[in-house]
């Protein structure tokens, strides 16, 4: 099927699998009970009672048993209606589909699909009215509704297909019951309902019977009909089985065109006068916008709206651009837009360009000139007359041939600038304009090529991120760390030296862990810098995750700054114990598990456990004595669970350092911290404040509470939160909880 997006997805099933975050179509297998798996296709199958599985970087859907309520398959067979769906039992399924990803999806109480270019054949026998959408077609027809109680009329009907078309849909929907009706093509062949393709992987078919139960209507959809009289026919008496009825045609919508007209070759604006734009543009419906803007590149990237929401039908076909000071001087195309809020947006370009001096932009500044000496290149100007200058901006390029600066520097209000760094021999181009305090810019000058006259050059030094580290003596995340971070030289010139820094958590100077002074790094070679921290001292484990490495004070000056700052990612294992009584405990997860399937977590202690359960998304259950009937499989950073013991024991949870937030719905949630200390429940909760009524919690078989109205320990004698328990807070306002390490 391809690699395609999902963006923005949330998928609930039942109550039993909450799913959210960015996924891709090709990353979801069906994992079958037996073991097994589906190849990666696209298809999604399953029954209420799914988990999530991740195995080797792959997510994989799971059943635990063999029936399945919930069928999603997606394959892309056919270019236009194709694929198969089927939906029973209580749920809402939302889809938008583009030609390329899915927009969003969502379960939940009702039905809404749309045909698009990827689309998905549907089967819907949802006692909950499901609705289906057609968009990119348009009605061309209809027949006339016949009313229950009249006297019986005949039951066929005709219409006419008197053009060729890619795709008609014929649509009958009734009042009490989805109608079943044959339809007899020009050639005299009668197609019913059971003459459908029973597979929708099945090619070779330009015929497909759609029936929607819940709302009543049924469809025919038909690949390239060809043109003449189709039949309609449908039991006699029918009126009285389905209530009152009624056939309804679509066509593909026509997409709109659109032209630009002029400028058809370049021209230089006048200053004076408004520019006069013309263009074409034709939509059959004329409920189609057009839309103008004006870009540097005939791509329209990064392209400034001129206007929007001109009538397709409204003539004449021009607009007259008047340039005021927010146009910055330049040589623009003109791009046009035409959309119709149903098919893709149409665009167009120019092939002549406006060439516009702004008359409130400054002068291009004078008498500029350059000179190399020694590996440096200096430059001079004269001042600009513009009292509401704000400075001067010089731009160079290595590759003068191809027009493209790589680089520039704001220079304020001097009048002379160096750069240093250049190769001896190399052929540069450097050029200067001026800024006012409106941002706008003058006219950049005429490029001067100069060339390099030192055998120097210039180094360009980064971070080689994949042979960069973080250790410990003990292999685990505690003790004394040491970063080492490789700082590498890209370019073919040595440095002679330079000042790296290293940061923890964030880059703020009161995380700065040390700055050091390096000797010069050869031409595409490297050197190792060691920094040490002790992480006991770190208040929060969140802020060891990632360390920032700062390169600064090159010699010989780099020319590639865009480079020297760059992150280590913290890979060392958080390992976390959790002491377990007998009987109940309510514990949580501070750190992300190797892997969440709940077996090999529990595998050293699951000789001592009766069951471990969760109210995460419902109640779930873990038996390891009933693996068949267990319905909870994961354990997850930040969740709370309930661990019933035989005896008790510890238990020792690998892995690494988890999200330091989580979102708590309205009501109850079971939760937990992912910190690694105890923190005053007060201080915890600094996000949340004014948002939670209460928390309670499970101690040495004790129940503790905590209320913000009273927080005084005689009353409310839960005062700290401990990594490794499991609290139930109650929310009164849904909310994302941050947490937080005590000092």
């Amino acid at each position: 099927m391809g690699h395609y997006p999902l963006e923005d997805v949330t998928i609930k099933i039942g109550n039993k699998i909450k799913l959210t975050g960015k996924l891709t179509i090709s990353e979801i297998a069906y994992a079958f009970p037996d073991g097994t798996r589906s190849s990666p296709t696209g298809f999604l199958s399953g029954n209420v009672d799914l988990t999530l599985h991740i195995n080797n970087g792959d997510l994989y859907v799971e059943s635990s048993e063999s029936s399945n309520s919930l069928t999603l398959t997606m394959p892309q067979k056919s270019e236009w209606i194709h694929g198969g769906k089927r939906v029973t039992g209580d749920f809402e399924l939302n889809f938008e589909f583009s030609k390329t990803r899915i927009i969003k999806s969502q379960i939940s109480k009702k039905h809404d699909h749309k045909f698009t270019d990827l689309n998905i054949r549907l089967d819907l026998s949802n006692q909950d009215a499901p609705v289906v959408t057609i968009d990119n077609f348009e009605k061309i027809g209809s027949g006339e509704t016949r009313k229950k109680g009249r006297s019986p009329r005949k039951k066929d009907e005709q219409f006419f297909i008197n053009e060729t078309m890619d795709q008609l849909i014929v649509k009958y929907f009734s009042e009490e019951q989805y109608p079943e009706f044959d339809l007899t093509f020009p050639d005299g062949t009668t197609y019913h309902p059971s003459m459908s393709p029973p597979d929708v992987e099945d090619v070779g078919y330009d015929i497909y019977f759609l029936a929607n139960e819940g709302a009543h209507e049924s469809y025919y959809a038909i690949q390239n009909p060809p043109q003449g009289e189709y039949t309609l026919s449908t039991p006699d008496n029918y009126t009285a089985i389905v209530g009152d009825h009624q056939w309804v045609l679509y066509g593909p919508n026509s997409p709109p065109e659109i032209i630009v007209n002029s400028p058809a070759s370049n021209m230089i604006w006048n200053k004076t006068s408004d520019i006069e734009i013309s263009y074409t543009g034709l939509d059959v419906d004329d409920d189609a916008k057009i839309s103008l803007y004006y870009a540097d590149n005939n791509t329209g990237k990064d392209a400034v709206m001129i206007v929007a929401g001109i009538s397709e039908e409204y003539s004449p076909k021009t607009f007259s651009w008047t340039i005021d000071d927010s146009v910055q001087s330049g040589s623009y195309y003109i791009i046009a837009k035409i959309e119709d809020e149903v098919n893709a947006p149409e665009y167009a370009c120019s092939t002549g360009k406006i060439d516009i001096v702004s008359p409130w932009a400054p002068q291009t500044p004078a008498n500029f000139m350059a000179n190399s000496n020694s590996g440096v290149l200096s430059l001079s100007w004269a001042e600009n007359p513009e009292a509401d200058l704000i400075g001067y901006r010089v731009f160079l390029s290595d590759t003068p041939s191809d027009d493209t600066y790589q680089y520039n520097f704001d220079v304020g209000l001097v009048t002379g600038f160096e750069i240093e760094g250049l190769t001896n021999g190399k052929i540069y181009a450097v050029a200067i304009n001026a800024i006012n305090y409106s941002g706008l810019e003058s006219v950049l000058s005429d490029p001067i090529e100069v060339i390099g006259t030192d055998i120097q050059g210039s180094p360009d030094l980064c971070l080689d991120t994949q042979n960069s580290m973080i250790s410990s003596s003990t292999g685990k995340l505690e003790g004394t760390l040491t970063i080492q971070a490789r700082i590498k030289n890209i370019a073919e010139h040595e440095s002679f030296s330079a000042r790296i820094a290293c940061y923890y958590g964030q880059l703020s100077q009161s995380n700065l862990i040390e700055s050091r002074l390096i000797a010069g790094v050869g031409a595409n070679s490297y050197m190792d810098v060691l920094f040490e921290i002790d992480s006991d001292n770190i208040p929060s484990i969140h802020d060891l995750q990632y360390f920032y490495i700062n390169i600064v004070d090159v010699v010989l000056p780099e020319l590639n700054d865009d480079n020297n700052l760059d992150i280590i990612v913290n890979t060392l294992p958080f390992v976390q114990e959790i002491s377990l009584n007998a009987g109940l405990n309510l514990v949580s997860l501070s750190n992300m598990p190797e892997s969440t399937d709940i077996s090999p977590i529990i595998l050293s202690i699951s000789d001592k456990i009766n069951y471990v359960a969760s109210y995460q998304n419902g109640f779930q259950r873990y038996d390891p004595n009933d693996l068949k009937n267990s319905t909870l499989s994961d354990l997850l950073p930040g969740n709370g669970y309930y661990f019933d013991m035989k005896e008790s024991t510890t238990l020792t949870i690998n892995g690494s350092i988890a999200t330091s937030s989580r979102f708590l719905g309205n009501g109850w949630n079971l939760t937990g911290l992912t910190t690694r200390r105890e923190v005053p429940l007060a201080d915890a909760f600094n996000s949340i404040d004014g948002k939670y009524t209460r928390v309670w919690a499970l101690e040495n078989g004790e129940w503790q509470m905590y209320d913000p109205t009273n927080p005084n320990p005689i009353l409310s004698k839960l005062q700290t939160l401990k990594p490794g328990m499991g609290y139930f807070i109650l929310i009164s306002t849904p909310s994302t909880w941050t947490y937080g390490d005590a000092p």
